[in-house]
């Protein structure tokens, strides 16, 4: 999930995670090749000199913390949106096996009654 002055991001690439550098301070280490290769490749990007605005340093935790806020709401979001569904998804299988049974009890009257005349 990516987002530039509102457009969707179109590029990934994941990097494995390096167990090595998780708490690591001032280290430095190349990038994979397949790495170089996907950032050599990307598009270039213009931008208008009037859309350039000030880069907000002093408030940069708030920033982030605002940033992984949205992230967790829209990830329960999702998982909400999942419940929804999975409940739905059971609610209409209860539905099937509800009139499975009831069809099967009235065709068993049915054979029932066809047998005693």
């Amino acid at each position: 999930w990516g987002a530039l002055n509102g457009k969707k991001c179109r590029h990934f690439h994941f990097m494995k995670a390096d167990k090595d550098l998780e708490d690591a301070e001032n280290v430095w280490n190349d990038l994979p090749e397949d790495m170089i290769d996907f950032i050599e490749k990307l598009p270039g990007l213009e931008i208008k000199s009037q859309e350039v605005k000030r880069v907000r340093t002093t408030d940069y935790e708030e920033q982030r913390e605002e940033s992984q806020l949205r992230l967790m709401q829209t990830m329960q979001l999702t998982e909400q949106r999942k419940l929804e569904l999975l409940k739905q998804i059971l609610e209409n299988q209860q539905a099937d096996q509800f009139r499975w049974i009831v069809q099967a009890v009235l065709t068993f009257i049915a054979n029932s009654q066809g047998q005693k005349k």
